[in-house]
């Protein structure tokens, strides 16, 4: 019996997984189409940064999360107050809740 996923499904999560983006998980359950043929499709049409940047189909998909993630670290980075920086690849959800409350219970 298959997995339930379609083909494009498989192959976005290989394509990511390539890019050194983890898929894992992120395929349950979701119907592909929105996926390809809205975010991605979308791309070049409706966001100006990814037209401005030629950004286009799954390949301008994944460089905008790159470009994203690149965004995010170096504000993250910038900011000037106590933060905390949780890795979440790991997806262990009962964790990060629990660093979270002792960050803001117990302030250093």
């Amino acid at each position: 019996m298959g997995s339930g996923k379609s083909s494009a499904t498989v192959s976005i999560a290989r394509r990511l997984e390539a890019s050194g983006i983890p898929a894992i998980g992120k395929t349950e359950g979701v119907n592909p189409h929105p996926i390809m043929g809205g975010l991605s499709g979308q791309l070049e049409t409706e966001w100006p940064y990814a037209r401005r940047r030629g950004l286009a189909g799954l390949d301008g998909l994944i460089a905008l999360y790159r470009q994203y993630r690149a965004l995010t670290d170096r504000l993250f980075a910038e900011l000037d107050m106590p933060k905390i920086g949780i890795e979440n690849s790991p997806q262990q959800w009962a964790l990060y809740d629990d660093i979270i409350d002792r960050s803001l219970t117990n302030p250093t």
